[in-house]
């Protein structure tokens, strides 16, 4: 009788150590997808707005050399570009 309620009591702790077992791998795993999930979406966000800073940029930068241009054309100078040099140099015209 003793050992039969031992017995018992044996395998039920078995079978709940076992189910906690597959509950705390089927947890981590549930875990594991939602970090995964967080993190593509957080690298969605910065590449979203990387390349959104690349586009305004792009933008800006063909802002200013046009407005560039018209300071120079309007106070009649040449805008000169030179191969080694980024920035553009303004030239008096001489007549």
């Amino acid at each position: 009788m003793l050992n039969n309620q031992i017995s018992g009591a044996f395998h039920r702790w078995v079978e709940m150590s076992t189910e906690a077992k597959e509950m705390r791998v089927k947890i981590q795993r549930a875990l594991g997808k939602m970090m995964k999930r967080a993190m593509a979406a957080a690298f969605d966000r910065w590449l979203e707005q990387a390349s959104e800073g690349i586009r305004l940029r792009g933008a800006l930068a063909r802002a200013v050399q046009k407005m560039a241009k018209r300071a120079a054309a309007g106070q009649g100078l040449t805008l000169v570009h030179f191969s080694s040099q980024p920035e553009p140099f303004l030239i008096q015209n001489t007549p």
